[in-house]
């Protein structure tokens, strides 16, 4: 029996209780796990079966165990050298993180992010803290980022169900892993890239002053406005003014662009839908897009202005901010989607729908606050979800500021802007092939 056991050679890295418990299953010897190459599989095996096997295989710390230890040290695969083992067994279990990082050896964004999932998955192994003591623990900034990650990942998740469920193809963990071809929506990536690019352009040549002349109106209508609020009604108790008004002008204005700007998608892209990989829906994507970064750099602006004209930082909730702004711009995107279909099957709505819409900016508390209206009118005007919106944004910079928790909800605003997108994706997977062919 001693001579058997001779035959088998290990890594030096491995550790001696690995060993032993390997020499003592037929099992793992017959599958090769004393090989280096088979060093991926081995892994597996610990986080699936060997943890439950072998309750004190994970138990202490790195210092005191010299099987952690191993765990959080880097692999041997010459593929994922930078990876550590414990992580690059999580890759390679959760076929879901494999479709979202295909390289995650490459991908920086990668360690950061598994460093906040690690804690929320259930293997029942140690806490990420204990493989790896030494780096930094994760701040509400990190939480907030992969917040944000998470809810990007799940619309770009959508569009690979809706429209290339045959393009992901699961990666090959026992060798060189392939672990999602996404040519499909790389192909959509460029295409939406390309248009933002177009519809940049011309938005600025459609303005006098280029670049700039994108800001001066915006810009404009705020300090008319807090010029006219100065002279008549003076100043708030519970907000600046110009706080006040900035975010009311900027978010209104921003929805005001996407959904008008989306009746004529169709008529001001038309020469592109000759090529394939143009879509409609690309065009009402890229419009919200460029709409939505450039009204976030005027309001940005704005806001720095203000705070330097009042030698003071007032920004209580910064991701509230960013949530309300983006829960709006996804409501915005998704009524220029219904939008665009009605202009192109009812051309007369092309001058119609705009006259509807521009009056919004009486009933959106873009000069008034829901605090301001009657009780008994208050649930014929907080339906809205623009107004839902701008009242979020404006007690995130204070919670000072007097907003009616009963009516006013960020659940209420995202799940308005979800139903919308939703219905507007369904109206156009129903009528793509007639807006492509009239």
């Amino acid at each position: 029996m001693a001579k058997e056991k001779l035959e088998y050679y290990f890594p030096d890295d491995y550790p001696e209780n690995l060993r032993l418990i390997i020499l003592q299953r037929k099992d793992l010897l017959e599958k090769g796990y004393y090989k280096k190459e088979n060093e991926r599989s081995l892994v597996i095996w610990i986080i699936l079966n060997g943890i439950k096997e072998y309750p004190g295989l994970l138990k202490g710390d790195i210092v005191q165990n010299e099987f952690l230890y191993w765990l959080s040290k880097n692999s041997s695969d010459k593929y994922f050298s930078k990876l550590p083992r414990i992580i690059l067994g999580i890759w390679d279990l959760n076929r879901s993180i494999r479709i979202r990082f295909p390289k995650p050896n490459e991908n920086k964004f990668f360690l950061n992010w598994i460093k906040i999932k690690f804690d929320f998955l259930t293997l029942g192994i140690p806490k990420y803290s204990v493989f790896f003591p030494r780096i930094e623990h994760f701040s509400n900034i990190d939480y907030f980022l992969f917040f944000l990650s998470n809810i990007f990942w799940k619309i770009k998740l959508i569009a690979l169900i809706i429209w290339y469920p045959r393009r992901v193809i699961d990666g090959n963990i026992s060798g060189i892993p392939v672990a999602g071809n996404l040519n499909g929506f790389q192909i959509q990536f460029n295409v939406i890239r390309a248009l933002i690019y177009r519809e940049l352009k011309t938005r600025i040549s459609q303005v006098r002053f280029g670049v700039l002349g994108v800001f001066l109106e915006p810009i404009g209508v705020f300090i008319i406005f807090c010029t006219i609020f100065a002279l008549i009604r003076g100043k708030r108790a519970d907000i600046d003014i110009e706080l006040f008004l900035a975010c009311g002008i900027v978010l209104y204005s921003m929805f005001q662009e996407i959904a008008i700007r989306s009746i004529n998608a169709m008529q001001a892209n038309e020469a592109l839908f000759f090529y394939r990989p143009v879509k409609p829906i690309d065009t009402v994507l890229a419009r919200t897009v460029v709409e939505s970064c450039i009204f976030g750099i005027v309001f940005v602006v704005l806001i720095s202005l203000i705070f330097l004209f009042k030698e003071m930082w007032v920004l209580e909730n910064f991701a509230l901010v960013v949530i309300a702004y983006l829960g709006l711009a996804l409501f915005s995107f998704g009524l220029g989607l219904i939008l665009m279909i009605i202009g192109h099957k009812f051309p007369i709505s092309r001058q119609i729908l705009p006259l509807f819409i521009r009056p919004l900016w009486l009933i959106s508390g873009v000069i008034f606050g829901v605090s301001r209206i009657p009780y008994n009118l208050r649930p014929f005007v907080t339906w809205n979800p623009i107004l839902q919106a701008i009242e979020l944004t404006r007690y995130s910079f204070t919670s000072g500021y007097n907003v009616p928790v009963d009516v006013i909800s960020l659940s209420y605003l995202w799940t308005f802007a979800l139903i919308i997108s939703t219905f507007g994706l369904f109206i156009y997977l129903r009528n793509e092939k007639f807006l492509l062919t009239k």
